[in-house]
């Protein structure tokens, strides 16, 4: 049986099933994970068009489940971005290219978004001072907000000179993955 014919057998399958409850709970569940799913590939592979059909389907759920700050702003995300391609051809192409993503490593299917990796450079701060403590004071947290990228950018400095870079980090741990899939235990 070739592709065409398992979708058909699908297609009817469900035409038959369409009727049972629980199907019809089980098919809609699969394609909520199926849509979270893309976004995951689309954002860790840099791959623009699925993120933003997978956005597309995403924004329908955040009205359903009543995510009113998510349903207000994913459309405009998305009109905004679509409309890069005549505003912005220049940022277009890059976005294209995968650029809309943060890769802090050549490990593939490892790229972050960018608000994901805002919170890694927020985290690297917080960690012995860092933002505790200055977040009443409206002056003090604009300072930090001024300096933090700066700071993060030095600290991964001072650990590249060490010898302890991140990608080091994340490199190292790749080939111990690596190694460890080849196995035999691991394949047992």
């Amino acid at each position: 049986m070739n592709e065409h014919g398992v979708q058909q057998k699908l297609t009817q399958y469900e035409e038959q099933q369409k009727e049972t409850p629980m199907f019809v709970v089980m098919l809609r569940y699969m394609d909520k994970v199926l849509s979270l799913l893309e976004f995951i590939r689309a954002t860790r592979d840099g791959i623009l068009p699925l993120h933003l059909s997978s956005m597309e389907s995403l924004c329908k759920d955040f009205f359903v489940y009543n995510r009113l700050k998510y349903a207000q702003m994913v459309p405009l995300y998305l009109a905004e971005m679509y409309s890069l391609k005549e505003s912005d051809p220049d940022i277009w192409t890059e976005f294209n290219q995968g650029q809309f993503c943060v890769k802090k490593s050549q490990v593939p299917f490892c790229s972050i978004g960018v608000d994901h990796a805002l919170e890694h450079v927020n985290r690297s701060m917080k960690v012995k001072g860092g933002l505790s403590g200055i977040t009443q004071k409206p002056a003090a947290l604009l300072r930090f907000f001024l300096t933090a990228p700066e700071l993060a950018r030095l600290s991964e400095e001072v650990m590249q000179m060490a010898g302890m870079s991140s990608s080091q980090r994340t490199n190292q741990a790749a080939d111990i993955l690596t190694s460890q899939c080849r196995s035999p235990s691991f394949r047992d």
